[in-house]
This record gives C-alpha cells, sequence and structure tokens, in this order.
C-alpha cells in the first residue's frame, strides 16, 4: 500500500517513504497505517498480499480473502515515513538501502513521532526513545 513519490508510473516492488511493498505483519485487523503524500491527489495503490519483511528481495506472501479500507486524509500529523498505530501500539517502519540505513529511518522515525505524540523536544525524545510508552491515538 503506498502512494508515488513523483508523478507518473513506478514499480511497486521497493517500498519507500510514501509506502510500496511495506510487508509488515503487525499490520493487521484494527490498525492504521500513515503515510506522508507525495504528489497532489494521492494516488493511493493497494495490493492483496502480505509477507513480513525482505531482507533478500523476496517474501513469502500471505494472500487475503478480504480487506475492508477506509481512507482518510489527516493534515495536521505531519510524518517523514511510514508509522502505523496497530492494537499492540506504534511503529516506525524502518526503510533504507541498507540494514543500518533500515535501522536509522526507524529509530529516526519513532524518535519524531514520541516528540509529535507528547509534545516533547528531540532531546526529550531521544532519552525516553527506550523506556516503554503507551501512546494513544495521534493528535
Amino acid at each position: 500500500m503506498g502512494m508515488p513519490p513523483k508523478p507518473g508510473q513506478h514499480s511497486s516492488i521497493l517500498p519507500r517513504r510514501f509506502g510500496g511493498n511495506l510487508d509488515c505483519r503487525e499490520l493487521i485487523a484494527g490498525s492504521t497505517l500513515f503515510l506522508p503524500i507525495g504528489v497532489d491527489g494521492g494516488l493511493l495503490s493497494v495490493g492483496g498480499a502480505q509477507g513480513d519483511g525482505e531482507v533478500a528481495g523476496t517474501a513469502i506472501e500471505c494472500p487475503m480473502d478480504r480487506v475492508d479500507l477506509t481512507i482518510g486524509l489527516r493534515d495536521d500529523f505531519p510524518i517523514e515515513g511510514p508509522v502505523a498505530l496497530t492494537p499492540a501500539g506504534w511503529i516506525a517502519l524502518g526503510l533504507g538501502d541498507t540494514l543500518d540505513g533500515a535501522a536509522f529511518a526507524a529509530m529516526a522515525g519513532m524518535i519524531a513521532l514520541l516528540g509529535r505524540l507528547r509534545g516533547w523536544d528531540r532531546p526529550t525524545s531521544i532519552a525516553l526513545y527506550t523506556r516503554p510508552l503507551t501512546c494513544g491515538s495521534p493528535g
């Protein structure tokens, strides 16, 4: 599930900060996925199979019998990359060309998310990042 980074046709094979082939098994019923919008109009694309991460570019996809989606626009919740609110809590998805890059992106996304949800500055978010937190809905 994702949107293009710029106008035109794009492959959905690679995940990007605007979504795409995310393959995150934590995105289950009751989850909300937040994606930044890269182009006017959004141009959302949705696929029909879900794996769980791809280090080598291939995953075992899991077909879904039924998917119900509710699409909405949040102009009050700025993000730089995909984040999700799941029944288990918040997730910041890490995407990158290397495992280190993906880990850094996930950490940066979670630090920014903590700042947004709690109203903390960056140093406070970093200092409290490793503590378990319970966060409610965005806003």
